[in-house]
């Protein structure tokens, strides 16, 4: 295929075969980018907590030295103050999902 017959394709107009309205696609769209964010902000915080386990579990098992052991726990500590404040992070990802859903409901309800 030639340049100009790519750019032909990308200045035709799209089909229309979907009977449902642009605007709901877009809502929908918009939704999974929400549920993405958030799962990405709780995958965020599901690997904090890894860290933090993998910590407590050498501090356990005496692999660290006394000097570490302190290190390893203030970075528990740090990593635990992290997460406080990602509390609202997701909270704000949360309430978007949650609108973005009653926007595609109630899109739903308005199609004929």
């Amino acid at each position: 295929m030639t340049l100009t017959g790519i750019a032909e394709l990308k200045e035709a107009p799209a089909p229309t075969t979907s009977v449902v309205p642009v605007t709901r696609w877009e809502e929908i769209g918009q939704l999974a980018t929400s549920l993405f964010d958030l799962r990405a902000a709780y995958e965020a915080n599901l690997r904090t907590l890894t860290v933090m386990q993998r910590s407590l579990e050498r501090i356990r098992r005496v692999d660290a030295l006394a000097g570490e052991a302190d290190l390893l726990l203030g970075e528990m500590a740090r990593h635990l103050a992290q997460l406080e404040g990602a509390h609202a992070e997701i909270a704000t990802h949360v309430v978007t999902v949650d609108r973005r859903l009653a926007a595609v409901c109630a899109t739903d309800k308005a199609a004929p």
